[in-house]
């Protein structure tokens, strides 16, 4: 059972609430490089012998969100680099094109992660694009951070990636469309279905963050099992507070 030591998230876990296991596996160069595996073709294939990076013609971040109650997976293929904000870019895509119609009730969200990367606890660009992520959402979200040397047990890595790699074994990423195609005749004997999509956004290092924005202010700075609501923003609440000291001096 997953998270002994939090009743909680059982619960969440049992009560039908939307959970969403979200992780990103190694990124793929692009181009006539040799990958190891071996997969049928009609065709001989003509490929370098080397996997130099020079010879790559682009990179490829596949970032996958795993439905555990639907068994469901949505495959974001990104072209950029994985950053906080994409991340959240991915599992909205993944919510609105493809979960979003299956739980219409839902009043919150429960996230499951492994804390590294971009999505570390310590990350505060991190928390401030999960806020951003919880209003355009509407919903209250529920993170859970899996702890150190443990994301073998993470349902996303047994249920839909290692599917995903078989997939992928041995096949030429030479486009953008040759991954995704691989990608979608993915399936198991359980019905699991792979909705695959491009995220072809840039995304960029560096980013500041608002440490004293009201957003940040109901996070703690180091946690593993947060909730995020989608509040107000600061600059609304204090031009609302400043309406009404007006209306009651004019009155």
């Amino acid at each position: 059972m997953l998270f002994r030591w939090r009743p909680s998230l059982r619960k969440a876990f049992a009560r039908g609430v939307p959970v969403l296991c979200v992780d990103t596996r190694k990124k793929e160069r692009l181009g006539h490089l040799p990958r190891r595996g071996s997969c049928y073709s009609t065709d001989v294939q003509f490929v370098y012998d080397r996997d130099y990076r020079h010879l790559a013609t682009g990179v490829l971040v596949p970032h996958g969100v795993y439905d555990y109650h639907g068994n469901a997976g949505f495959i974001t293929l990104g072209t950029s680099r994985e950053t906080s904000a994409c991340v959240c870019d991915a599992i909205a895509l993944a919510w609105q094109e493809d979960r979003a119609e299956h739980y219409p009730h839902a009043q919150q969200i429960l996230l499951t992660f492994d804390a590294g990367a971009a999505n570390a606890a310590r990350s505060l660009r991190f928390k401030e694009d999960l806020v951003a992520l919880s209003r355009r959402f509407g919903r209250r979200l529920r993170v859970a951070l899996y702890p150190p040397y443990t994301s073998k047990r993470h349902p996303i890595e047994h249920r839909l990636f290692c599917h995903v790699a078989r997939r992928l074994s041995g096949v030429i990423l030479d486009s953008h469309q040759t991954a995704l195609e691989a990608v979608q005749r993915t399936h198991t004997q359980t019905d699991l279905t792979v909705t695959p999509r491009l995220l072809d956004t840039l995304y960029e290092l560096g980013r500041n963050v608002l440490r004293h924005s009201s957003e940040m202010a109901q996070l703690r700075p180091v946690a593993r099992n947060i909730t995020v609501k989608p509040v107000v923003p600061m600059a609304y609440l204090s031009a609302q507070n400043a309406r009404r000291k007006k209306r009651k001096n004019s009155s």
